[in-house]
Formats: structure tokens, sequence, C-alpha cells
């Protein structure tokens, strides 16, 4: 669902007669997708990258990203939103995109780990 934001800031030649006669202007006008990820679809595909990436535990993933478990735990159960530091170490040590991890979109993720994630789907 996207929605309209409009930006309007206000203006007068007189400060005197700011409240009287006052001119509206258009700052800028943008069209965005409001966020309706819940935190319990964002720990699915955690968990479901997590596997298709070879992890069947989570410790073993931890010690790869080089975070505690316990840190991590709560993301991947849907506690706790994953934070942007843990989400990058992701990204930087097996290439998966923050499109994937916050939004879903699988279309930057590596070949091997989307086929495998359409064949955990299946």
């Amino acid at each position: 669902m996207l929605r309209t934001i409009v930006r309007r800031s206000r203006t007068s030649q007189d400060p005197s007669i700011f409240a009287k006669g006052e001119a509206t202007t258009t700052w800028f006008h943008v069209e965005i997708g409001f966020v309706t990820e819940t935190l319990k679809d964002t720990a699915k595909r955690l968990e479901l990258t997590r596997i298709a990436l070879g992890f069947e535990s989570q410790v073993d993933f931890c010690k790869e990203i080089r975070v505690q478990k316990n840190v991590y735990n709560p993301f991947e159960k849907g506690k706790r939103r994953i934070s942007l530091g843990i989400a990058m170490k992701i990204r930087r040590r097996f290439g998966i995109s923050l499109d994937w991890i916050y939004c879903g979109d699988p279309a930057s993720l590596p070949v091997h780990v989307y086929r495998k994630l359409t064949s955990i789907a299946a």
C-alpha cells in the first residue's frame, strides 16, 4: 500500500502579519511503501536463511558471524528486530542483502541461497 506524503513549508513576506497572511508552498512530494513486515516475518526469514546457508544450529552460525548466540537468538525468535550491525555482519560474510533481511526482497540474494530457500519453502 502506497501513501503520499506531502511536506509543506510556510512563508510570509512580513513577519508582523505571519498569522494573518501566510502562503503555503509544496516543499517535496514522495511516495513510499509502508513497511508491513512483522518481527515474525523477519525471524522466519533469518531462520530459513541460516538453514539455506548450511547451519542447522544457531551456535555454528553465530560463530561464523562472530556474534554471541544470546545476542542473535532474539532476532531469530521474533522477540527483537535485528540490529543493523548484525545484519551487516551477515551481509559481509555471506552476501545476504539487507533488502532480503529487512524487507524480504530476494532479488539480490546469491543464487545458491535463493535455490536452497525455494527448495526449503516447497
